[in-house]
């Protein structure tokens, strides 16, 4: 089964878009958050570039879903930030200043249920010339195999993905990515992010070596436990139906019904979350509220390049 690590988080396709703001990832090693040309970014600020290995300590991760199958095409809205760039990078040997830096990261795409990747970590760019701080559109992948190419990607509908974004260029900061199916990329920073979910549970058959459930009826008195099972069934139905205030509807009749829970008075305790969630794509289902927000540069730097990357 497909394995979500805990603090990713699960996008949905809408009509075959997915658009995502950087700052919800899940990120790991030298990324941070900061604001760049209006928008809130994340910035990879590292000791070195790495122009010659995937660091899967330096990622940005996101899983996702999409409702259509064949080809996607990907943009990123990005920039660089010179103040944080290493001299290396910064300027050439005779000290001008470099426009062929901090302007990409690697790019891949994991079949979460396969083990897979569907698109290996590649070089993704975006044209900034000598601008500084600010952010552009870029659409253009590059490997020693295909040279520079279109950004694309084939997926299949009602399969679990992950994005997973390495930093590779100091002080390269990303904005949003998007993913838009059919001919073309967008690059649009305004379109809304598409819906996510936070963090997921696992339903369904707990297995053999699960605990028994405590059947015993709570101190509610005569029907006292019916009752409090249909509060909660009711709550549980009215967050599909009205959202989280539905919810929070559905749980006041629930203690109202059920006999306001337990004498202690304390609420019930929720298991400590394992490193990990495994589950099946049709058995993720959301345990928080869904949100959503309403020229080719030259490249000197490929020469440092060690790995042939796909």
């Amino acid at each position: 089964m497909p394995t979500l690590e805990e603090g990713v988080p699960l996008y949905s396709a809408n009509d075959g878009v997915l658009i995502f703001e950087a700052e919800n990832f899940l990120a790991e090693g030298e990324w941070s958050e900061i604001n760049i040309d209006g928008e809130v970014a994340m910035l990879w600020d590292n000791d070195r570039s790495n122009y010659n290995r995937v660091d899967p300590d330096e990622e940005l991760k996101a899983a996702f879903t999409v409702d259509k199958s064949g080809t996607f095409h990907f943009a990123h809205h990005a920039g660089r930030v010179r103040d944080v760039m290493n001299n290396s990078d910064l300027r050439d040997g005779e000290g001008n200043l470099r426009g062929d830096t901090g302007n990409d990261a690697y790019f891949a795409v994991k079949n979460l249920e396969t083990g897979e990747y569907v698109k290996d970590p590649t070089k993704f760019f975006v044209g900034l010339g000598q601008a500084d701080e600010k952010l552009r559109w870029g659409d253009t992948f590059e490997n020693h195999e295909l040279g520079f190419h279109a950004a694309r990607v084939e997926l299949e509908e009602d399969t679990l993905y992950q994005l997973e974004i390495t930093g590779r260029s100091d002080g390269y900061a990303l904005d949003r990515v998007t993913l838009n199916y059919g001919i073309h990329d967008l690059n649009d920073a305004d379109v809304p992010e598409s819906e996510f979910v936070l963090n997921a549970s696992v339903v369904g058959d707990p297995g053999a070596d699960a605990a028994p459930a405590d059947t015993s009826e709570a101190d509610t008195g005569d029907g006292g436990s019916m009752m409090a099972a249909l509060g909660l069934g009711l709550s549980a139905g009215l967050f599909f139906v009205a959202g989280p205030l539905g919810a929070a509807v559905g749980a006041a009749l629930a203690v109202l019904v059920g006999g306001g829970g337990s004498d202690s008075g304390e609420a019930a305790s929720t298991p400590a979350a394992d490193d990990t969630t495994s589950a099946t794509l049709s058995e993720i289902v959301p345990i928080t509220e869904v949100i959503s927000d309403d020229d080719v540069p030259s490249d000197a730097e490929e020469d440092e390049e060690v790995l042939d990357l796909a």
